[in-house]
């Protein structure tokens, strides 16, 4: 009996390989991190200059990071690069190494991102938020993946827009919803003119947009939308 009972907790430890308890910054199924916990985790794995100015801008408590667990027990991070316009997107084992990385490179600033929202999870998928800006001009692009993936390597998915061009404002707000290998987009885009810098409301439009996964990655079905005046 002893022995059938022990041979059943060592089973039960090999399901439970991917220890949890040996993370010091990620003990949970997802969670936030801060400056006075994301700085020296850079700093050690030569990921951003500790000793630059710009960090004396950040006070400790600050949120610089967002993590959630994969199912094999790892962890897929998404830390801010503070002084640059990129976010850092790391797999990071129970041993708090890092395992896979890639830079995440927004057009100029993440001006769409509203605190840490631009890193959240779906179903089995992470979204990471890249935001457009220019002149008279703003967007927000989700990369969607199931792992640490290279930017360059996957195609993004419109996700809002604003533009403001020859005295007419448009713009573009979206709901997701995710089925396995499918993500439907749910858009409205809304017009304005603009006389002598007194928006009045025009066309308001709904329409839906379907994207599948497959070998070349998400795309569109019918982008016939998309490629219409809709600010992208």
């Amino acid at each position: 009996m002893r022995c059938a009972l022990f041979c059943w907790l060592l089973l039960l430890m090999a399901c439970n390989g991917h220890s949890r308890t040996n993370s010091a910054l990620f003990p949970y199924d997802s969670g936030y991190l801060r400056k006075r916990e994301v700085l020296p985790f850079l700093a050690v794995n030569h990921l951003t200059d500790s000793s630059a100015e710009i960090w004396r801008d950040y006070d400790n408590t600050d949120i610089l990071g967002k993590y959630y667990r994969l199912p094999a027990g790892n962890v897929i991070a998404c830390l801010k690069e503070v002084g640059a316009d990129s976010h850092w997107l790391l797999e990071i084992n129970s041993y708090d190494s890092v395992l896979r990385k890639e830079r995440y490179f927004h057009g100029m600033y993440p001006a769409c991102w509203d605190g840490f929202d631009g890193f959240t999870k779906t179903g089995d998928c992470y979204f990471l938020k890249i935001c457009g800006t220019g002149s008279g001009f703003s967007s927000s692009n989700v990369y969607v993946f199931r792992h640490v993936t290279a930017q360059d390597s996957l195609h993004h998915i419109l996700e809002a827009a604003w533009s403001r061009q020859a005295g007419e404002i448009s713009s573009l707000t979206s709901i997701r919803e995710l089925k396995s290998d499918t993500l439907r987009m749910y858009y409205t885009l809304i017009k304005w003119r603009d006389e002598e810098d007194i928006p009045i409301l025009g066309d308001t439009a709904r329409f839906a947009v379907t994207y599948v996964n497959d070998r070349r990655g998400w795309h569109a079905l019918d982008s016939t939308f998309l490629n219409s005046d809709i600010p992208n």
